[in-house]
């Protein structure tokens, strides 16, 4: 707790690690900011202070919002031993600002290498740790392991769907720790005044209203072997498709730079091929809103692209046994397949189905499911000594309504 006009409030830290991680967290910032009860403080990480990567953390001052600390740790390196290392170097960056920083609570997301770092180092400081979006499977990225590793190292733990609760209460966490709370990323787009077309065409130059093409995609992680493969089946199917497409720079994971250096060339060739290194969170929902489909295994096609009634052709594994809407098409890799499944998802009849279509991923009002917990969870050695629970003995849990259910063995 530290003090603040008198009065004594909880001291919240907030770990964001990437520009597409901001977009979770900025309804969440806000609310923190504006209850008279914390103190927020900001420590950016990661991809944030990387320049190859657009050096994001001014889209955190941009935003209005001070940035207690920077914590270096992202080499310039996509291989395994760069990203080894950077873990390594966030974790000990992490644990030398805690040895002079103590936050009441500190704030993760999601499962990325770079946001395992300060959950590792806040460990030993007796710091606890809320986590967002743990229980999620994404089968084809090591991102499931660190998440679920997240989850062990984490003392509250805010999920986006009932089945993600229930994995975290398959791996022995207490029920009382577990708050199902939707995505924040429905609350950023219920908040966000998206671009017009007139906006959208000065911003990036695409054409539109004329159709074009969303193209997120990212290496798989559990067979970076593939990567070069993969992404030149992608590129030959939206070759063959010829319509204009504007491409989104991948995370910075192993063997990124081969997705970068092919889409660079790709784009090179033809001027309605564009490329952004990075689109912010309004340009990137702006660009989702008006695109004709989504083609990619980003999370952003499985999570918010349901509220755009935006179809989705989700190549490869990538996000394997993530819940997803009907406007999601899955599509192995490999150019033929992937032809035909842009195609429906283009078609009139497929998107005629999306009409009635829901987010399964909650109701856009995620922050404040997180902050009422934040603000009464009670700080002691019982949230910071965890019991393992066998799931399904005497687990009451809730749901968006806060309508009590019980969870069957």
């Amino acid at each position: 707790m530290v003090e603040v006009g008198g009065s004594r409030v909880r001291r919240i830290g907030l770990v964001t690690c990437a520009r597409s991680e901001l977009g979770f967290y900025l309804p969440l910032m806000h609310a923190l900011a504006a209850n008279p009860g914390f103190k927020l403080e900001i420590v950016a990480t990661g991809m944030h202070l990387s320049p190859e990567f657009g050096f994001t953390v001014r889209h955190i001052e941009d935003a209005g919002f001070t940035v207690h600390s920077h914590v270096e740790s992202l080499l310039s390196s996509d291989t395994p031993e760069g990203i080894g290392k950077s873990i390594g170097l966030g974790t000990m960056g992490f644990a030398q600002l805690f040895a002079n920083w103590h936050p009441d609570i500190l704030v993760v997301h999601g499962d990325r290498f770079d946001a395992l770092p300060p959950v590792l180092a806040a460990l030993p400081y007796r710091i606890p740790v809320a986590h967002i979006s743990g229980g999620d499977v994404t089968e084809g990225a090591m991102d499931d392991s660190i998440r679920h590793a997240m989850t062990k190292l984490s003392h509250l733990h805010f999920v986006e769907t009932e089945s993600s609760r229930n994995r975290v209460l398959q791996m022995g966490e207490e029920a009382w720790r577990v708050t199902c709370c939707g995505s924040l990323a429905l609350d950023t787009i219920r908040q966000t005044e998206l671009m017009d077309v007139g906006e959208l065409n000065e911003t990036f130059g695409i054409g539109a209203p004329a159709p074009f093409l969303l193209v997120t995609f990212h290496p798989v992680t559990m067979a970076t072997d593939q990567t070069a493969y993969d992404i030149t089946e992608v590129l030959a199917a939206i070759d063959k498709i010829e319509l204009p497409a504007v491409f989104t720079y991948p995370n910075a994971d192993t063997s990124s730079r081969v997705i970068i250096d092919a889409i660079n060339a790709f784009c090179a060739t033809k001027a309605d091929r564009k490329v952004v290194v990075n689109a912010g969170q309004r340009g990137y929902l702006s660009l989702m809103a008006h695109a004709s489909a989504m083609i990619g295994n980003s999370s952003s096609g499985i999570v918010e692209a349901a509220s755009f009634k935006l179809p989705v052709v989700n190549v490869g594994d990538r996000q394997c046994g993530r819940a997803s809407g009907l406007n999601v098409i899955d599509c192995s890799v490999g150019r033929e397949k992937l032809c035909e499944a842009i195609t429906q998802a283009l078609s009139d009849n497929f998107r005629a189905t999306l009409g009635e279509l829901d987010n399964v991923y909650g109701d856009g009002y995620a922050a404040d499911h997180l902050v009422r917990e934040l603000s009464t969870v009670e700080i002691s050695d019982r949230l910071l000594r965890k019991r393992f629970s066998k799931f399904g003995h005497n687990h009451t849990v809730c749901d968006l309504d806060g309508d009590p259910k019980r969870v069957a063995s």
